[in-house]
Formats: C-alpha cells, structure tokens, sequence
C-alpha cells in the first residue's frame, strides 16, 4: 500500500500559526472557475492535500476523481488518512500558474499546497531549502535629463528637424 508524508493538517490555524494564501483555479478557456481560499503552503508536504470543503468548492464528488496515486497520507505526528481519490486542476496565484494534483482525504478541511506546487508558483524559490544568495550592493546611473541635440537624429543617420 503506498502512502507518503503531509504537514500537520489537523493543527488549528492559530497554534499553526502558517500563513494563508489564495488560488483560482482557472477553466481551459482562462476564466476563473472557483477560488479557494485559506490554503496553506507547506514546504514539508510531500503531495498537496485537500478536504471536502476544496472538492465543495470546486462542485466535485468522488465520481469526478480518478484513483489516487497513495492509498494512505500520513500527516506528520500523526494518523494515516484515507485518500479517496485526486484531481488535477489548473491554479493561479498572482502572476503565476500551475497546474497541480490535489489527492482528496475526507477527514481533513482546507488544503496543503505541495513543495514542488509552490516553486511552481514562485511562493518558494527553486533551491529552497538552501539559503537566498545575498546581494552585496545595487548600483545605477541617473538617465541623462537632457541630451544634446547633436545625439537627436533619425533612425536613418540624419539629424531629426535640425533647422526648423
């Protein structure tokens, strides 16, 4: 039987004290199907996990799911959960999009976002865990303000209204 690791889902929000984003999943025409909201990015998460309140949100039942790649999600310090089966969905979050596989386990509510998920949506960078590389200093130069009119010419060569 296989099975794999999840975040502690069963935590409250406020002794897990994760942030919370929000993702529109998008048809295939662009638009927006639905939203969900209050989904948690967990770097720990091995598989992104959603409850019944996600498929609810997402007007699915079991019979719009396929049979999930795990039989069994084990939440970190915790039980195993039944998966019931997985989606794949288009998502948005921002500017950027993914498209992602949700494995469904009723016993849960809300929604774990994958690590790999969240790289792919530039929540996390691509080498996390290793630290950002620190930039040392930025330097710029001021545009000139006002070039002088010898630098003005036409895209041909020519000086552009020189005698007018």
């Amino acid at each position: 039987m296989a099975h794999t690791t999840i975040g502690n889902v069963q935590a409250t929000h406020r002794r897990r004290c994760s942030p919370t984003i929000s993702l529109d999943v998008i048809r295939d025409d662009g638009s927006v199907w639905a939203q969900i909201s209050g989904v948690i990015p967990d770097p720990g998460a091995e598989v992104s996990v959603g409850g019944r309140d996600v498929m609810a949100a997402l007007g699915l039942s079991e019979t719009d799911l396929v049979a999930s790649s795990f039989d069994l999600v084990m939440a970190d310090r915790s039980f195993p959960l039944l998966s019931i089966g997985q989606r794949d969905i288009h998502v948005r979050y921002e500017d950027r999009s993914a498209h992602i596989t949700i494995v469904f386990c009723p016993e849960i509510r809300g929604m774990l976002l994958f690590r790999l998920d969240c790289i792919d949506l530039n929540i996390l960078y691509r080498q996390y865990p290793k630290p950002l590389v620190q930039v040392r200093s930025v330097s710029f130069e001021a545009p000139v303000a006002n070039p002088p009119l010898e630098e003005l010419s036409t895209p041909s060569g020519g000086m552009f209204l020189r005698d007018v």
